[in-house]
């Protein structure tokens, strides 16, 4: 009886130091994740600034070396091709590192969303402009206007297409709320089908992106560098297939049969 009860109360302390655990870090993991998503937005944003390309100059005389030329036109290669193993490489070192300290697995996703939009910082940073070599240069006050409302609406665009999936599931929001406020395994909630058409879609928005990386201002040698490569990078990051339209299509059934017969005005999200 006696080592019944020993047991006993080693258990119940085992359990009560592992809450005591779980509510001292959950209010240090809630100001890393709103400190990560605001590191994300001001990413994002500086990363739209820098696709409209709108306060780039044309080149001065002393701008007009050739070795100089060449060398800004290899980092920027450089930068444009590495960025796009970043993705596979941020995941398998934030899987490793993530187990060894004992993360949570559902602090992965956001995190990798997180450093990936924060090196974009860098990108921006150690772009090197090449105004030299131009294919056109829209220097017009109305192209000017219109190439602002391109960008804005593609953007928005981009936004509702993640929304309409589900923005908290793409940003890897969805597994922590779960994790910590519903105390329950995300992954074990969600369709296989829904889990293969995220893995296959690659990045949400493409179509326009892509626009928004061919229309900018002026039309430079890295601009046009980035715009290849990045667009070559995302068509092969895109591996969706019938299975995959098939699987959206059905669910835009069901959320108009839902919306028809419903009183509700919102939408929820793919499932």
């Amino acid at each position: 009886m006696v080592r019944v009860w020993r047991t006993t109360m080693d258990t119940n302390d085992t359990t009560v130091f592992r809450g005591l655990g779980n509510s001292c870090y959950k209010p240090i993991a809630m100001i890393a994740v709103i400190a990560g998503i605001y590191v994300s937005i001001v990413s994002i944003l500086r990363f739209s600034r820098f696709l409209a390309g709108l306060n780039t100059a044309l080149p001065s005389d002393n701008d007009l070396l050739q070795s100089r030329i060449y060398f800004r036109i290899i980092l920027n290669w450089t930068l444009a091709s590495c960025y796009l193993y970043l993705p596979s490489i941020v995941g398998v070192l934030i899987e490793r590192i993530g187990n060894l300290c004992g993360l949570p697995d559902c602090y992965f996703k956001f995190t990798k969303i997180v450093l990936l939009s924060s090196i974009l910082n860098g990108v921006i940073d150690f772009w090197q402009e090449v105004p030299e070599i131009y294919l056109w240069n829209l220097n017009i006050y109305y192209a000017e206007i219109i190439l602002f409302y391109l960008h804005c609406s593609m953007w928005i665009i981009s936004f509702m297409i993640v929304l309409a999936i589900d923005i908290t599931e793409i940003t890897g929001l969805k597994p922590i709320f779960y994790y910590y406020l519903v105390n329950e395994n995300y992954c074990s909630l969600k369709s296989r089908q829904f889990d293969r058409f995220l893995s296959n879609m690659g990045f949400p928005g493409s179509s326009c992106l892509l626009i928004m990386l061919w229309s900018p201002k002026l039309m430079s040698f890295d601009r046009l560098l980035l715009a290849v490569i990045w667009t070559i990078g995302i068509l092969s990051y895109s591996r969706t297939d019938d299975k995959d339209i098939k699987y959206v299509a059905k669910q835009i059934e069901k959320k108009k049969a839902w919306m028809y017969y419903s009183e509700r005005i919102t939408v929820s999200p793919l499932r």
